[in-house]
């Protein structure tokens, strides 16, 4: 009998369209979608609101198994909200006791798109690890004034983005890690990034990355042949939020998640974003071909071959490895 896989989502109202793009692709990429189960911890959605969303992701997907859980927020009461008008990123820390009978489970933000197989994370399974997830979150290392103030000290290279974490449950609830975060959320107040943060110190020692291309962040999308899960970070790649830097223009990652909302959920670019018209998204797409042609040629240089910074440009471009991700073709199988 096949192993089934949990992927668990925490939203409200707020996000309930992002979490139905990701649960989608995970459907659509899934080689055996009875062996997947979706758990949407509810961390504030209207009826109606719940039953256009299951009704609207069948309608897309088929008939795949959602699981609704209702979670108590007054236990969060007082806690920073997330950008100011969210709650449910405290709904990760409730996994372990919503889901009692569950082993391992993998739980994942809204802002992600999945481009392979979600079935492949049953064998990166780890009994030693707490947690894994993408390491080497480079931006959080901007928190280390915090962590000296309070003579907390980090491993920086084992921690994890907890926007995409494969998470062995018994390990969770045997060293009473949820107990342990919101103890450390009430002692301190000022805590940065806080689920991410509590999780990490909750876990420390017992962290582990999983393989590049699981979770990897949009602006370094294309540093691997096939990116299989896509983390946008609620960042300027997302198309909901999406908007013109010099740095970049439209990522190629957008491309991917547009095209995936347009075949499957059928909703056209235009529809989600009226604000940008034809013209000015093929202008940007252009300019987005010449900064990548730009920074293909700088690369030949040695001189910045062997600068980091161009390195990383570089992968905000589709290869030729990967250039098929860009089609709508990718998304009509």
């Amino acid at each position: 009998m096949n192993e089934r896989l949990h992927l668990v989502y925490a939203t409200d109202a707020n996000y309930l369209f992002l979490t139905r793009v990701s649960l989608c692709s995970a459907a659509k990429m899934c080689a055996r979608p009875d062996d997947l189960v979706f758990h949407v911890l509810d961390c504030g959605i209207p009826d109606a609101d719940w039953d256009r969303f299951v009704s609207e992701t069948h309608a897309a997907v088929g008939e795949v198994a959602i699981v609704r859980h209702p979670l108590d927020m007054a236990q969060f009461a007082g806690f920073p909200k997330w950008r100011g008008n969210s709650m449910a990123i405290y709904g990760r820390l409730d996994i372990p006791s919503i889901l009692p009978d569950l082993e391992w489970c993998v739980y994942s933000d809204a802002d992600t798109l999945f481009t392979d197989d979600p079935l492949k994370l049953l064998d990166l399974r780890d009994p030693d690890a707490a947690m894994l997830g993408q390491l080497g979150t480079q931006p959080y290392q901007h928190f280390g004034k915090w962590y000296d103030k309070h003579h907390i000290s980090q491993d920086w290279d084992h921690y994890v983005c907890s926007g995409f974490l494969l998470i062995n449950l018994v390990w969770f609830r045997a060293h009473d890690v949820t107990a342990r975060c919101l103890d450390l959320i009430r002692t301190y107040p000022d805590i940065p990034c806080v689920d991410e943060t509590v999780l990490n110190l909750a876990c420390a020692g017992h962290v582990k990355g999983l393989p590049h291309e699981w979770g990897i962040f949009s602006y370094l999308a294309f540093e691997v042949p096939r990116p299989a899960c896509i983390h946008y970070l609620f960042g300027i790649a997302l198309p909901t939020r999406m908007r013109f830097r010099w740095g970049g223009g439209y990522f190629d990652a957008a491309v991917i998640w547009l095209n995936f909302v347009k075949e499957v959920l059928g909703v056209s670019r235009t529809d989600l974003r009226p604000d940008i018209p034809w013209w000015r998204w093929l202008a940007v797409r252009t300019y987005c071909h010449l900064t990548k042609w730009l920074v293909c040629t700088a690369l030949c240089l040695p001189r910045y071959r062997r600068s980091p910074r161009w390195r990383e440009l570089r992968s905000r471009y589709a290869t030729r490895a990967n250039a098929h991700l860009l089609s709508s073709a990718f998304w009509r199988r």
